[in-house]
């Protein structure tokens, strides 16, 4: 690994190579005669923080000492004690290491959160978490359009809910499974009243929610209304029957007709016949 530093005396310096040079360590005398160590402290703050930095301080008490690492010092090292200076480095620069690293985490989180929210924001489903006892204590704004409910309502007044919309058994026993086992379950289907007491169909879709420990903490769930397609599903079955008992009737009318047809011709040909005859009897 190749080692690089520059010295710098001035206020002026020292802002420049913070921006030309970028450092990756700073350490720096508590006082010098053009600048002193907590201003310097103070800009990296500001302008680049992250940046490891190590107070070398003189004769100072320790109160002293630990009031700079308190007010953001990497760490300090008395110049009569420099041979604490290795350690105190290789540390502060492991830290820095792992501070990056959880910034890029952190950031990364924040901007997955971010997706998240507005997928949950902007998709046509409702999404939920209730507790262990089926108490909501999280849904997304659909539930306004889905069900006329404010996720406030849904939340906080979800008595109101539940008293147009007793508890389905089905329903119940499918979260229970889930809830008991923190094994995620097949979707299903529940019919609902809205607040405006419309009667929908939803298709729930849940997973168990559970802790790092691995506890399972709740119930995390989307659901879709699926009423139009039910419906339309229901429509289109009972029509299929309609049609196939009509096809019979037709082929059954058919078949009538048909025979009724070939009986016809049986009888023209037997009055030929007998005419036939006649005639040979009058000769």
């Amino acid at each position: 690994m190749t080692f690089i530093s520059v010295r710098v005396g001035t206020r002026a310096d020292f802002l420049k190579e913070l921006k030309d040079f970028t450092p990756d360590l700073i350490l720096a005398d508590y006082k010098v005669p053009q600048f002193d160590g907590l201003t310097a402290m103070a800009l990296v703050k500001e302008e680049c923080p992250g940046i490891p930095f190590i107070f070398i301080l003189g004769t100072v008490s320790d109160d002293f000492a630990k009031e700079t690492v308190k007010n953001g010092a990497t760490d300090y090292v008395l110049k009569n004690r420099l041979a604490r200076l290795v350690p105190a480095v290789t540390r502060a620069m492991r830290e820095a290491e792992v501070g990056r690293e959880r910034k890029l985490a952190e950031e990364a989180l924040k901007e997955s959160e971010e997706k998240l929210r507005y997928i949950i924001e902007h998709s046509n489903e409702l999404f939920y978490i209730h507790d262990t006892q089926h108490k909501f204590t999280f849904v997304s704004p659909q539930s306004l359009t889905v069900l006329g409910y404010t996720p406030d309502e849904m939340t906080i007044e979800w008595t109101k809910f539940l008293t147009q919309n007793p508890v389905n058994e089905q329903g119940l026993e499918i979260t229970t499974k889930a809830l008991k086992t923190g094994e995620r379950q097949p979707p299903y289907i529940l019919e609902v009243y809205t607040k405006d007491r419309r009667k929908i169909i939803l298709e729930i879709d849940e997973s168990p929610l559970k802790n790092k420990q691995g506890i399972v903490t709740g119930i995390v769930g989307a659901a879709r209304d699926v009423t139009e397609r039910i419906n339309t599903e229901a429509f289109l079955k009972k029509n299929e029957k309609e049609l196939k008992k009509r096809i019979v009737e037709l082929e059954d009318f058919y078949n009538i007709a048909v025979n009724r047809e070939l009986r016809m011709m049986e009888l023209k040909r037997e009055i030929d016949e007998l005419k036939a005859e006649l005639e040979k009897c009058r000769k």
